[in-house]
């Protein structure tokens, strides 16, 4: 992998330009102003984006994958990896929450192991949630994906079509409620948690399966041109479990408010946020980043 420095284009004396190479000015980081905490350190930047880590789980269908089109376009090599697992709770474990279940006639789900789990302890309970149940979910996959354990109702189904903030918008149109919020340890730190909280909505999380960190041993001696992390979980396990890998050559892209705090308190330089209002999701981001800073290397045709 070819690289520069970010000092490259700042002093008055440079290195002589390489026949067949082009001289090129860091890249333009979006996340500049969070980054200015982070330590100033001379970093080795690729001089084009080949190798591309999304931590997390592969989709069903690669065929359906958003990521499809950085290959397509910019011939970058998707590679993915889940850095957690999801192990279910017992019945005997949600019992000792003192929960119930039938209280609640609002669910938030915002993910699709939270609807498995949800409905796994509902069957395990011998409980069925009422027809009258609302559900709000975070995105369109995760209410397609509700479908799989019931029939569903317009009028009761709520869903975000870009991303959380149109999520508080459809929870505060309903403020009167009382929600369940199912998920795992680390889901009472989440975005929405504050935003309820903050709000002063009543609503209950409920502990349904926890995360646990995969071996990541496997990544150790790879090398990535950019790495996108989806949670401050993640990073947080990827900074604990691979303490020495490289990141001064490797570009850092977060999805949340949260990831991006995780990571700039780990010593990453956060080049590629998301969601922002001009790109909702990590694709978006990554594609804008890739147009500003690496317009050479665009397949056309």
């Amino acid at each position: 992998m070819e690289v520069k420095t970010e000092k490259e284009t700042d002093g008055a004396a440079k290195a002589p330009k390489r026949a067949g190479s082009r001289k090129k000015t860091a890249p333009e980081s979006v996340g500049s102003a969070a980054n200015a905490n982070v330590a100033s350190t001379v970093r080795l930047l690729p001089t084009e984006i080949r190798r591309l880590l999304i931590t997390h789980a592969p989709p069903a269908d690669e065929a359906l994958s958003p990521y499809l089109i950085l290959k397509k376009n910019w011939g970058i090599e998707i590679e993915y990896f889940n850095l957690f697992k999801i192990e279910g709770c017992s019945v005997h474990e949600f019992r000792k929450q003192s929960i119930n279940l039938l209280a609640y006639r609002a669910i938030i789900f915002t993910s699709k192991h939270a609807v498995d789990h949800f409905f796994r302890i509902c069957k395990e309970l011998r409980i069925e949630m009422p027809p009258e149940t609302k559900y709000f979910c975070a995105t369109d996959v995760v209410s397609k994906y509700l479908h799989k354990y019931i029939v569903i109702r317009k009028r009761k189904l709520f869903v975000a079509q870009n991303g959380l903030k149109d999520l508080y918008d459809l929870i505060k149109k309903h403020n009167k409620e009382t929600f369940f919020f199912p998920g795992g340890p680390e889901t009472s730190r989440s975005e929405v948690c504050e935003y309820m909280d903050k709000s002063n909505f009543k609503y209950k999380v409920g502990v349904m399966y926890q995360t646990v960190v995969e071996d990541l041993s496997k990544l150790k001696d790879k090398r990535y041109d950019m790495v996108c992390f989806f949670s401050s979980a993640g990073v947080e396990a990827f900074k604990s479990r691979l303490p020495d890998f490289d990141f001064s050559r490797t570009l850092v892209g977060v999805f949340g408010a949260n990831s991006e705090q995780a990571a700039l308190a780990a010593g990453m330089r956060v080049d590629v946020p998301a969601p922002r209002p001009d790109v909702p999701s990590m694709t978006n981001a990554i594609e804008l980043f890739l147009k500003k800073n690496y317009p050479e290397q665009y397949k056309s045709g």
